[in-house]
């Protein structure tokens, strides 16, 4: 038993070791939307420097948690296999960073992008049995998708193909309607929100995500 539990300490330092650097988990977010050049992740990163967004896009790629395709300007970065394993630990701490919203400054900024992340992470599986539907987003002008199935819940940058559902919004209408802060009905009057196609299908992400 102590044998184990040296090494699950181990395991964690060693975890620590490999993302827990400042930046890291920020870099890794824009990965878990999809692939990445490396403008594309400096523009997501004001603050950051190139030299230290090469130094830890090295890092990952060197640890197996990153792949780079292509080459010159328009190859691109994205995680590996064990890369998309952080995906759940990347929910747990989004929602666990939920208990300190109130913390935030009037200039923290967000992007659709994130926003999509979000939204997979707030998934409830055990109130999808039985649920298979794709919704199509446009979120601020960033398109996405959702897929869900077997109790499953998948976030894909770029349109669907037939999704049963198409929004057209932003995050904080979705967000003020969730909250009963307003009405679906007002928020199309104000032209903040479109739906094309199964309006149960819409409905569902106030019922499915929290």
């Amino acid at each position: 038993m102590k044998k184990r539990s040296y090494n699950q300490a181990c395991s964690l330092a060693t975890a620590l070791d490999l993302i827990g650097e400042r930046w890291t988990w920020l870099i890794l977010r824009g990965l878990l939307t999809g692939p990445k050049r490396y403008k594309d992740l400096l523009e997501q990163l004001p603050g950051i420097g190139t030299n230290l967004l090469a130094a830890r896009m090295k890092e990952l790629v060197e640890q197996g948690i990153a792949e780079k395709d292509g080459a010159g300007r328009q190859a691109a970065y994205q995680l590996t296999e064990i890369g998309e394993q952080l995906r759940p630990i990347s929910h747990a701490l989004i929602n666990w960073g939920r208990n300190f919203t109130g913390h935030l400054t009037e200039d923290a900024t967000s992007r659709p992008e994130w926003d999509m992340l979000a939204i997979e992470a707030m998934f409830r599986p055990e109130r999808a049995e039985g649920v298979n539907v794709t919704m199509g987003f446009e979120l601020s002008g960033f398109v996405f998708h959702l897929v869900i199935r077997n109790q499953q819940c998948r976030a894909v940058a770029g349109a669907a193909v037939s999704p049963d559902v198409r929004i057209t919004s932003d995050s904080a209408t979705l967000i003020a309607i969730g909250n009963q802060e307003t009405t679906v009905q007002s928020a199309e009057e104000k032209i903040h929100l479109k739906i094309d196609g199964d309006r149960n299908a819409f409905r569902l992400l106030f019922e499915l995500f929290e």
